[in-house]
């Protein structure tokens, strides 16, 4: 992360984008406490300092709350099958498809 701020602080603004392995508490805080913008797909439901209709509010309930304001569509490659077999939903094997973010 510090390598990639460092080799593009020249050309703007730097958005750092992670997929489900950047869910992650301490990687989280870090890029707060150093003012850095990023997205990072979430792995867990987490709970946050709000509460929507007098219940803890998570965030996957507050991120359907919120307005789009950028889409992107990416290739997901194909996924073999992994080592060991794919006893997890995450390590199933698929083709090769487009995804649409938002």
């Amino acid at each position: 992360m510090e390598l990639a701020e460092k080799a593009l602080s020249h050309t703007g603004t730097v958005v750092h984008l992670m997929d489900s392995e950047g869910d992650n508490y301490q990687l989280m805080s870090k890029l707060v406490a150093h003012k850095r913008h990023f997205v990072i797909r979430l792995a867990h439901d987490r709970a946050l300092a709000g509460f929507h209709g007098g219940k803890k509010l998570k965030a996957f309930l507050a991120s359907s709350c919120h307005q789009t304001i950028a889409t992107r569509t990416v290739t997901l490659s194909r996924r073999g099958r992994a080592v060991g077999g794919a006893k997890r939903s995450r390590q199933v094997t698929r083709l090769e498809r487009k995804a649409h973010l938002s």
